[in-house]
């Protein structure tokens, strides 16, 4: 997009320098001309981004999509009962946790 851009700027200060010459053009044009394309080539460049982002969305959700799709492999026993869940609580007793080689 970069290469793009300066490119166009090339193409239009060589065009527009020959028209300055030429008579056909003021300097003040040329100039508000380039400005103009500077301050449009960020919207520009955001575009292509928000389009690249698009496709990267719609790949990665058809991938997404695709996994989800999959047949389940694993399936309950015939003789699998309902968990039944009651009243209840949990409790830790001295229970610490610490990375390898970091001490406590």
């Amino acid at each position: 997009m970069t290469l793009a851009f300066f490119f166009a700027m090339g193409l239009v200060l060589w065009i527009g320098c020959n028209k300055v010459i030429a008579g056909q053009f003021s300097v003040g044009t040329l100039t508000t001309f380039l400005a103009f394309m500077t301050i449009l080539q960020m919207p520009v460049r955001q575009i292509g981004l928000m389009v690249n982002g698009f496709a990267r969305a719609y790949t990665c959700g058809s991938r997404l999509f695709g996994l989800l799709d999959q047949d389940i492999t694993i399936r309950d026993a015939s003789t699998a009962r309902p968990l039944e869940i009651g009243e209840g609580t949990l409790r830790f007793d001295n229970v610490s946790f610490a990375y390898p080689g970091t001490g406590n």
